[in-house]
């Protein structure tokens, strides 16, 4: 079952979509506040980049047409192809070779990753060394091929917002301080960042994230699922353009970079190459080569790493913070219409993708047992929850038997989980996929009952206490408290 009733017509249900992506707007200055600090809205987004790239669907139909039918299934199966390579071996740190559109050797020195110099501009934050960005292309001699500044990274889309590429920098910091450490040579601290990684999905994110007891039922579950399917790896649908974009709720107007600044979400785009031209979004003329020193991100804002209380992201709900409704331009693309509104983007291209609705899915593991019956949320309980923007919105004959996956599952995470975590629907989706996924990695610490972190005596040994916060500490990034 698709989003509408089958005797609407496709542009009656585009109307119907972009109207209630509209109506998906937080409208007070302040947002509230969830229950997660904000790094893991922005962990969840490196993870997302770890394992799915998907770029031919625009090609095959634009969304910012005021007219366009579903893609044929034939279409999608055969032509949608996932560019990464999926089972959670970061490759967008670590690169592939032949992955378009260019073969970008991933700077090395020796066997450490090689990191980008800031820009001495503005005053230093104390204890953070200049070593705080991406390497990236010359400015005044940019390569063949290649942006001026373009980070020289395994997926460019890290270099998209600046805690995105400060948590690529963790990353590489955080191989080279096993190479500095344990002595590591760099294949050997490659496994052991790989591995630290897949444990901090599994045993801190997913459990933040999702219903901690789904997250257990499907390390159960998946086991048995495995054998059957060994020979097709895939990422569903529903996981990519719908149930993991759940972060986009998350992310908050304003953030607290570190001491110095405090900045609106458009100076995090713009302090990069790829969505800016690593400046302040303020004065477009104003660009510097790398990032300023004074933009480095303090992790204590961030998460738990001292006294100090982080900030914390947005609920899990069905609004999204205002300035995702006028996103920036992306390298060389200029967004128009809906491109630049992300909720409606998102409900569009649900549609082209031939996504069903929350309700279809939710029936389907109601029959296989995954899900109890009671769990399930029809369209008039959806809609006594929302704001009456939202209520308005859901009034239009196309959603009155089925709500669009991706709003199902934002809504069943404020309806039933308080905005804390996802909901059972979303929970299932989530860790079915991320689980399957870490499964087939060939260096998967699920492969053996035996792996523990290997961070030292001063970080947790069994790997169930594992956090984000040990390996951005373990980096070296565990910041200057005093003020």
């Amino acid at each position: 079952t698709l989003v509408a009733d089958d005797n609407l017509s496709t542009s009656a249900i585009i109307s119907a979509l972009k109207r209630l992506g509209y109506a998906m707007v937080e409208r007070a200055s302040l947002g509230m506040d969830g229950d997660l600090p904000v790094a893991y809205t922005y962990f969840g987004q490196f993870i997302d980049h770890d394992i799915t790239l998907e770029a031919q669907s625009k090609h095959l139909q634009p969304i910012d047409v005021p007219d366009f039918a579903p893609l044929p299934e034939m279409t999608i199966r055969q032509q949608l192809k996932n560019l990464r390579t999926s089972p959670f071996d970061l490759d967008s740190v670590y690169g592939r070779v032949g992955m378009p559109p260019h073969d970008i050797p991933v700077p090395r020195h020796g066997e450490k990753l090689a990191l980008g110099k800031n820009s001495r501009v503005g005053s230093p934050i104390p204890g953070k060394t200049n070593d705080n960005d991406l390497m990236r292309v010359p400015a005044e001699e940019p390569w063949p091929h290649f942006r001026a500044k373009q980070a020289l990274i395994g997926d460019e889309r890290n270099d998209e917002n600046l805690i995105t590429s400060q948590m690529h920098v963790a990353f590489l910091k955080l191989h080279n301080a096993f190479v500095d450490t344990q002595g590591l040579n760099f294949a050997d601290a490659r496994v052991a960042t790989i591995q630290h990684y897949q444990a901090v999905v599994l045993f801190d994110f997913l459990r933040k994230i999702c219903d901690e007891t789904v997250v257990d039922q499907t390390l159960v579950r998946n086991r048995l699922f495995l054998s059957s399917c060994a020979d097709r790896l895939y990422m569903p649908l529903e996981f990519s353009a719908a149930a993991y974009r759940f972060g986009h709720s998350m992310v908050r107007d304003r953030y607290i970079l570190n001491r110095q600044h405090d900045v609106k979400l458009a100076d995090l785009l713009s302090f990069t190459e790829l969505r800016g031209n690593i400046g302040p979004a303020d004065s477009p003329t104003t660009a510097y080569e790398t990032l300023p020193r004074d933009r480095i991100i303090e992790w204590q804002n961030f998460l738990p790493i001292s006294v100090q209380k982080p900030v914390l992201a947005r609920p899990i709900d069905t609004l999204l913070a205002h300035p995702l409704t006028d996103l920036r331009e992306e390298a060389d693309i200029v967004f128009t219409d809906v491109m630049k509104h992300l909720a409606q983007r998102n409900l569009l291209r649900g549609y082209l993708l031939r996504l069903p609705t929350g309700q279809s899915i939710a029936r389907a593991l109601i029959r296989a047992g995954l899900l109890d019956q009671q769990m399930l949320l029809m369209p008039a309980t959806i809609r006594a929850h929302v704001s009456p923007t939202e209520q308005q919105a859901l009034d239009d004959p196309a959603f009155q038997k089925g709500t669009p996956l991706w709003y199902y599952i934002l809504a069943e995470a404020k309806i039933l989980r308080e905005g804390k975590r996802l909901g059972p629907l979303g929970s299932i989706l989530v860790a079915e996929t991320l689980i399957g996924l870490l499964r087939r990695s060939p260096h998967s610490i699920l492969n053996s009952d035996q792996w523990q972190p290997q961070l030292g005596n001063l970080f947790p040994t069994h790997v169930a206490d594992l956090t984000l916060r040990d390996l951005i500490i373990f980096a070296g990034l565990g910041d200057v408290v005093e003020r």
